[in-house]
């Protein structure tokens, strides 16, 4: 549906980083998930900040996933169009190394480094331009968080 949100698990280095990053945030079973995406298709077409900026993608791109419902009452057509809106943002590891840091020390410099998007705060922002009260900062929160707050129970 568009203007779901997507998290999905990836092997790369940077996937191991984010969910040791998760682990060591508190022993959370979400800490799996390490990348998310906001589905703006029928046809399953994603807009997500990749290392190469926001993009298109699809979500055949991402086979471990889980889609996310859509908390109640949010407008998907805002959410898709406050995501094309960042198409050609760009991304910034040091996004990645100040959460990082953040998760280690309780700090919180990745909400003052504002110059690119990282995959999970693209979601939430989206999220909350279609209505959505995000319960974080969007800066902070991380794919672990999205799959926490929007998974029905028991998933």
């Amino acid at each position: 549906t568009p203007g779901t949100v997507g998290v999905c698990h990836g092997t790369g280095l940077l996937d191991r980083a984010i969910s040791l990053g998760e682990r060591l945030r508190g022993d959370r079973a979400t800490a799996h998930w390490t990348h998310a995406y906001v589905i703006v298709s029928t046809n399953g077409d994603t807009i997500e900040a990749q290392a190469r900026g926001v993009v298109r993608a699809r979500v055949d791109d991402h086979p471990d996933r889980l889609v996310l419902p859509p908390p109640a009452g949010i407008d998907g057509k805002a959410v898709c169009v406050y995501a094309a809106s960042r198409l050609g943002d760009a991304y910034d590891y040091a996004d990645d190394l100040l959460l990082g840091v953040d998760a280690l020390t309780g700090w919180r410099l990745h909400a003052t480094h504002t110059t690119s998007l990282i995959c999970s705060q693209l979601a939430a922002l989206a999220l909350a331009a279609g209505g959505w009260d995000c319960p974080e900062d969007p800066a902070l929160v991380m794919p672990a968080d999205l799959a926490a707050w929007l998974a029905p129970a028991g998933r």
